[in-house]
């Protein structure tokens, strides 16, 4: 957690208060002070980028002490409230919603009020107002009608010398309470809340020396209002941590600079804890000590500011969602902004839904834009991975500037895999990481309804005209589909697949295999080891997996890919395509048609990247890289051109 240095904006005279809000309904945070000796507020509107324009002023009542922000008459326009300690009364400027304010009603209430604050008394919805009176040792309450009208006060007594106002529900009741720090008593006044405005006796509480400042937050993630309040003569910070039921643990404190007169709570790390910020009179800077969440603070780094400051605010000034600072510097006569150069790190706004892809067919997709947040607006580098840590597999690339994926399954890589994106701002924090599933599968896979499997022994299997899946499992086995749309599964073992009718699958699996899709449209992957594939009739998909394989596509339009070994591919009839990936074994292609077959190539390659040559067999040597992908026989290198080749 770090700040920038400090940027300073002019403000009144001897400005007292600062608040934060958003004056002028543009969405950016804007900046109002209470200038004692100008009898005015000034009015610093944000630019959402930390910046602020030349101030305006308002005038209020003699020598404003505190401002706060609220809507006090239901328009959806933020409005000022100042307590104007000469006057006796607070001043209340209704926002006409850019940043413009109408003449100050004002309203009677205690002597020498200091501090004011706004919050919803009695539960009706309209914001009432709170002083604290520092003569009188009372706070008076004024219950807003909603239109910017305020009651006659109603007074209740505190502790000596009330210098500062918080309201918060210290009992869980859903009433708002209130809690004065007593100056000249050492003390915190609670006053427990009716919810219809009134408030019981006080309870008190003991802090420091001359406490000065008080301030509401859960401080200890338990969910229950804690206090902090700043003690001018100590130099620290007491904590005081709520049961939830009205009552306070003994103080915990925690030192700050010199002359602490003003506390503020936020997350000011982003890590979900409360942290406290005081503004120090005498050293000119700000303490800040962050959270660890159970009540206690760090050691105190400081973040030096103007002249004399005498009052802090937490608030996103710069639009990227973290906590900056604020202070009014009374001689300085005007505020220091501190923007928070804390690095959040990115988060997944939109996790990445599970892919598709169709094996022989090139396929690629971009991570959506929104996928990942990062609210510092970093620029996100991309990288991809499995989810367990290994690379990609071969069939599988990331253009991590893009975004985008793209790849060329074949049968080998047939199933799901987990892929892992990750997005890294550059900042040293933690990568934000989205997983999804990418499922490499036929489109045309058989839809099964009915299950048939082998005992591992050597089975005979006949399916039924229904769509079977049939499971061979151990032993060399004969299975037949017979009617329906099969999937076969030949299992380990030497085993005999034969499709029939309809549109099948026939997998080999492990051991020598005979696979032979017979009539319509079929799928024949050979598996392991050495096997014979024969498509029969229809438009067939072949790939011959690892082994020294045979494929004959037979009849019809085929795709022949002969996988890892050697292999030997014979279309027959048909236009058949045959299919050369890098590092995937040698083809001897026995039957290429020029002028009816293809060679096929996967998306990236093309036929200027290829090594196309007679060899001494007075066949077509075809290379990659000086990597032999394939021999065509019976033809020559200068038959074949571009025409011949397509991307698959």
């Amino acid at each position: 957690m770090t700040f920038e240095n400090a940027v300073n904006f002019t403000v009144g005279d001897a400005s007292r208060s600062v608040a934060i809000g958003d004056l002028d309904g543009d969405g950016n945070s804007d900046l109002a002070t209470a200038n004692g000796l100008d009898d005015n507020v000034s009015v610093l509107l944000g630019d959402g980028s930390g910046g602020f324009a030349t101030q305006s002023t308002f005038a209020v009542g003699d020598t404003p002490a505190s401002v706060v922000v609220g809507d006090l008459d239901g328009d959806g326009n933020l409005d000022l409230v100042t307590a104007n300690d000469i006057d006796d009364n607070v001043s209340v400027l209704l926002g006409d919603g850019s940043g413009g304010f109408a003449t100050q009603s004002t309203f009677a209430v205690g002597d020498t009020p200091i501090s004011v604050v706004v919050g919803d008394l009695d539960g009706d919805g309209n914001l009432d107002l709170v002083t604290a009176n520092a003569i009188d040792n009372n706070v008076s309450v004024l219950l807003g009608d909603g239109s910017g009208g305020f009651a006659t006060q109603s007074t209740f007594a505190v502790g000596d010398g009330p210098v500062s106002v918080a309201i918060g529900d210290f009992d869980g009741d859903g009433n708002s309470d209130l809690a004065t720090n007593s100056f000249l008593d050492d003390t915190v006044s609670v006053l427990l809340g009716d919810g219809s405005g009134g408030f019981a006796t006080q309870s008190i509480f003991a802090v420091g020396d001359f406490p000065i400042s008080v301030a509401v937050g859960d401080l200890d993630g338990d969910g229950n209002s804690d206090l902090a309040t700043t003690n001018q003569s100590d130099n620290n910070i007491s904590v005081l941590l709520g049961d939830g039921s009205g009552g306070f643990a003994t103080q915990s404190t925690f030192a700050v600079g010199d002359f602490p007169i003003s506390v503020a709570v936020g997350d000011l790390d982003g890590d979900g804890n409360s942290d406290l910020a005081t503004a120090n009179r005498l050293d000119n800077n700000i303490s800040v000590l962050l959270g660890d969440g159970s009540g206690g603070f760090a050691t105190q780094s400081t973040f030096a500011v103007g002249d004399v400051p005498f009052s802090v605010a937490v608030g996103d000034l710069d639009g990227d969602g973290n906590s900056d600072l604020v202070t009014a510097n009374l001689f300085g006569d005007n505020v220091s902004v501190l923007i928070n150069a804390s690095n959040s790190d990115p988060t997944v706004a939109n996790p990445i839904v599970e892919r598709i892809a169709d094996p022989f067919n090139s396929f690629s997709f971009t991570v959506p834009a929104n996928t990942f947040n990062d609210v510092d607006g970093d620029t996100l580098t991309l990288t991809a991975n499995l989810e367990n840590g290994e690379p990609l597999p071969d069939f599988l690339s990331f253009d991590g500037i893009a975004g985008t994926f793209s790849g060329f399954a074949t049968g080998d890589e047939l199933g799901t895999i987990t892929v892992s994106v990750n997005a890294d701002d550059g900042q040293g924090g933690t990568p934000a990481i989205d997983t999804f599933d990418l499922t490499v599968e036929f489109a045309n896979t058989p839809i099964t309804t009915n299950e048939l499997n082998g005992n591992g022994a050597n089975n005979n299997i006949n399916g039924t005209s229904a769509n079977d899946l049939i499971q061979g499992l151990g032993g060399n086995d004969v299975l037949i589909g017979n009617g329906g749309d099969d999937i076969l599964n030949g299992g380990s073992g030497a085993d005999d697949l034969r499709g029939s009718r309809g549109n099948d699958l026939l997998s080999g699996d492990n051991g020598t295999d005979l696979l032979r899709g017979e009539g319509n449209n079929d799928i024949l992957l050979g598996g392991g080891d050495r096997d014979t594939l024969d498509g029969g009739n229809g438009n067939d998909t072949l790939d011959g997996g690892s082994g020294n394989d045979e494929l004959f596509g037979d009849r019809g339009d085929d795709l022949l890919f002969g996988g890892n070994g050697i292999d030997s591919l014979r279309g027959d009839g048909g236009r058949d395509q045959f299919l050369l990936i890098p590092d995937s074994g040698e083809d001897r292609i026995l039957d290429f048609n020029n002028g009816t077959d293809t060679l096929a190539l996967p998306t990236g390659i093309t036929f200027s990247d290829l090594g196309i040559s007679d060899n001494s067999s007075g066949d077509v040597s075809i290379s990659f890289n000086g990597q032999l992908l394939a021999t065509v026989e019976n033809t020559a290198a200068a038959a074949l051109d571009s025409a011949d080749f397509i991307n698959l």
